[in-house]
Formats: C-alpha cells, sequence, structure tokens
C-alpha cells in the first residue's frame, strides 16, 4: 500500500544545510557580523489569524496596552468588527473593540510592524503570499513547516511553540481554559538563534499574562510540540478507545526515529509535557466542562479543513527521505481522509489501515 503524497510540504532543513541559511543568526555571526536590528517606536502587533490562539495573544496584548491589529476573516471577523472580540476565561469574560481586517490583501505594512502568523499550517502558503515581506514574522503552528515556507520570501522569521489552551467554535468568542498564566510560548529566530526583537516580543507577552522565554533552538522545542499533536487526527476523528494509546505511541516512535535519522533535534514529548504542565494548569470555571477537543477537532466542529498533512503527513514525508518507515502516521493521515464526520472512525479500522502500511513496505 503506497501513503498519499502531497506535494505541498518543503522538504525539511537538515543540519548540514542550517549553517549559511540566509535566516540564520548562526550564519551571520560566523562571517563577523551582528544580527540587522530596525525597530521603529511604534511597534504594532498584526495578528493574522484571530482563532483561538491568534485571538486570545491579540486580546491579551492590547489588554496589556499594545497596540494590535486582527485580521480575520468570514463571520468571525465581521462579528470582532462589529461588536468587537470576546474572551471567555475561567473566572471572568470581556468584550473589547478591534480594529480587524476581513483578509491580509488590505493589511499596509507600517515599519515597527510584527506580524504574529496564527493560521493553520494548510493557510500559510496563501496568507503569507499577501503580506509584505518586509514585516517580521512570528510562525505560531503546530508543526514544522511554517517557517520554512516563511523563510522562502521573508527575511526575518521567527518560530513560536505553543501551549495556550482555548477553544474557538463561535464567531466573535474565544474561551480559554487557563490562568496566570493563560498559556506558554518559547520564541527564537529561525532556524536557530535569538536577537532583540525576540527578548522584546517575550516581554511584551509577558506583560499580557502569558509565560514567554526566548530559546536559542526553536525548532527543537517546536519537534517535541509536533510528537504530542500526531494525536490530534485521532482527538478529532477517532470513537474514544483506549487502544489509540498504542497508535499514539507507534506514531511517537516513528516520528522520533525520522528526526534522528535527519539529526534535527527533537525534545522528548515527555519532558515537553512535563514542562509545560509546570507552569500552565488547564481549567475551565468552576463547574465547566472540560475543554471538549484540541485545535484539529475544532478545525472540524467549524467545517473547515485540518492540519493532519502537516503533522502526520509531515513525518511521513521526512520518513520517505530518510528511510524511516511510518505506517501508523500513515494510518492516521487515511483516518483524516476518510472520515466523514468527527469522532466516527474505530481503532479497528485504523489498525487494519496501520497493517496495510507495514504490508505495503
Amino acid at each position: 500500500m503506497t501513503k498519499t503524497r502531497i506535494g505541498k510540504i518543503p522538504n525539511p532543513v537538515l543540519p548540514r544545510q542550517l549553517f549559511g541559511h540566509p535566516n540564520s543568526t548562526h550564519a551571520t555571526l560566523a562571517e563577523g557580523r551582528t544580527p540587522r536590528m530596525r525597530y521603529a517606536l511604534a511597534m504594532r502587533y498584526v495578528v493574522l489569524g484571530a482563532g483561538a490562539v491568534g485571538g486570545c495573544i491579540g486580546y491579551q496584548l492590547a489588554e496589556a496596552g499594545h497596540n494590535v491589529l486582527l485580521i480575520a476573516r468570514g463571520d468571525h471577523g465581521a462579528v470582532i468588527s462589529e461588536r468587537g472580540l470576546t474572551l471567555r476565561e475561567p473566572t471572568k469574560e470581556g468584550t473589547r473593540p478591534f480594529a480587524c481586517l476581513p483578509s491580509a490583501q488590505e493589511y499596509e505594512y507600517l515599519p515597527g510592524d510584527l506580524l504574529i502568523l496564527c493560521v493553520k499550517s494548510q493557510d500559510v502558503s496563501s496568507a503569507l503570499a499577501l503580506v509584505d515581506p518586509r514585516v517580521p514574522v512570528y510562525c505560531a503552528q503546530n508543526g514544522a513547516s511554517a517557517e520554512q515556507l516563511a523563510a522562502h520570501r521573508f527575511e526575518e522569521v521567527y518560530g513560536m511553540m505553543v501551549w495556550l489552551p482555548a477553544l474557538h467554535l463561535e464567531p466573535g468568542l474565544i474561551q480559554t481554559y487557563a490562568e496566570q498564566p493563560a498559556g506558554a510560548f518559547r520564541i527564537g529566530r529561525y532556524p536557530r538563534g535569538m536577537d532583540q526583537r525576540c527578548e522584546l516580543f517575550a516581554r511584551d507577552l509577558r506583560s499580557a499574562g502569558f509565560d514567554a522565554q526566548v530559546v536559542a533552538n526553536i525548532q527543537r522545542w517546536k519537534h517535541g510540540k509536533l510528537l504530542l499533536n500526531l494525536a490530534n487526527s485521532i482527538d478529532a476523528f477517532a470513537i474514544p478507545d483506549v487502544g489509540f494509546h498504542a497508535i499514539q505511541r507507534r506514531a511517537i516512535g516513528e516520528a522520533q526515529a525520522c528526526l534522528q535519522a535527519s539529526g534535527l533535534e527533537c525534545m522528548s514529548s515527555h519532558e515537553l509535557r512535563e514542562k509545560m504542565d509546570e507552569i500552565v494548569s488547564c481549567h475551565g470555571a468552576k463547574g465547566a466542562a472540560p475543554r471538549p477537543g484540541g485545535s484539529t477537532w475544532q478545525s472540524v466542529m467549524r467545517g473547515k479543513s485540518t492540519e493532519t498533512e502537516f503533522i502526520n503527513g509531515w513525518i511521513c514525508e521526512l520518513g520517505d527521505r530518510v528511510g524511516v518507515h511510518t505506517p501508523a502516521n500513515g494510518a492516521l493521515m487515511r483516518m483524516a481522509e476518510k472520515a466523514q464526520s468527527p469522532r466516527s472512525i474505530s481503532i479497528d479500522e485504523v489498525r487494519h489501515w496501520v497493517l496495510e502500511e507495514d504490508l505495503g513496505r
């Protein structure tokens, strides 16, 4: 059985390609220069994709007194423009007005702008094609493909590892499940390095109630988060069954083998979860139900496409490149392709697909 290949995901940048990368602080320092810094006094945060993550970040930054512009399409953007964005936190709720554009095509770059890219991975290419390449870009996606895509066109690209339990199902409303801090971020230059812009952004995020730290190798953190996100398709499409724990463990093992064979650094999923659980306490309002599903489940519930091909599919493509077999991730890709409704695929179907992938190697 041949796994589906999508042909839209850029080949992963391997370690031997990082030295001399045009966006690498290490390459700049090796040439005896310091990274170019161009900062304006009037800093504005432009949030492209004001859903669960982007909406929460934008709202909290604005609450802390920072200048924020939102870009949100469809009914969600229309409600924000007309009535403001509502943020429902565990112990309080508020609504505030925002300048909100319906499309990135209407965004005009101003010196001092910083773009926080919060669209899903499958929308990164089309969104960035509409944005002025002079703006520094912070990529807040799950997976490891957004930064690569952005670096083809933008000079200043940064990665963000996001740990933010939030929910977006209704236009104009974001619900969060953690407070003090509301979420955690790790930030760094892509493909590696740190600079003053990272420090300033982390400072502003902390002022907005988040835990934010600058790290030298952001991809190590994002690869660790990728391991956990491999189960997003299970959360979205699988009929709950304890048997899926074994599928998830196998998918993570495949991904770790792919990353190791590629020489790409990766924090273990256990280490990352342990670190984040110490910082972010996920809970809802007193007596409220827990968060019903993660980001992929939320996309399905809103009738949108999912980023499975950029999570499990990215691992399958990397496996093909380095000679690592990835039947569990291939089966999870098939689950996302074949599911007709949320949480409708049985463990038996997925086990059968894993077996087919094994036999087809």
